[in-house]
């Protein structure tokens, strides 16, 4: 399952941290997310490196600057916000390339 928080309070440059994409393993095995490729309805993209998401756990990408952990990752994209406030679509891509599931939002709906 995939959360988002597009609209991070204040101005979205001035707090990237308050912008975020969690994802939840809902599945009774853990996921191995090495190599899987979060992206956005644009061109942003983010590649996991050695993580695994144990059944009922999450991890939280951060869209600014920190230290990774095992439940929280940090694209550390320095320019912009990546979620659009309006809409957008969150992908998590397996290591192939494949769709693995995606998240549609708008505001208002």
């Amino acid at each position: 399952a995939i959360e988002v928080r597009a609209d991070a309070d204040g101005d979205d440059e001035l707090n990237l941290n308050d912008e975020w994409a969690r994802f939840t393993n809902n599945g009774d095995v853990p996921v191995d997310l090495d190599g899987w490729t979060v992206a956005d309805a644009s061109i942003h993209r983010y590649t996991f490196g050695r993580l695994a998401i144990q059944p009922g756990s999450s991890v939280t990408l951060y869209t600014g600057c920190g230290v990774d952990s095992l439940r929280e990752r940090f694209w550390c994209n320095r320019d912009s916000a990546i979620w659009n406030n309006d809409a957008d679509v969150v992908r998590l891509l397996d290591a192939l390339g494949k769709e693995v599931v995606s998240h549609r939002y708008a505001t208002g709906s």
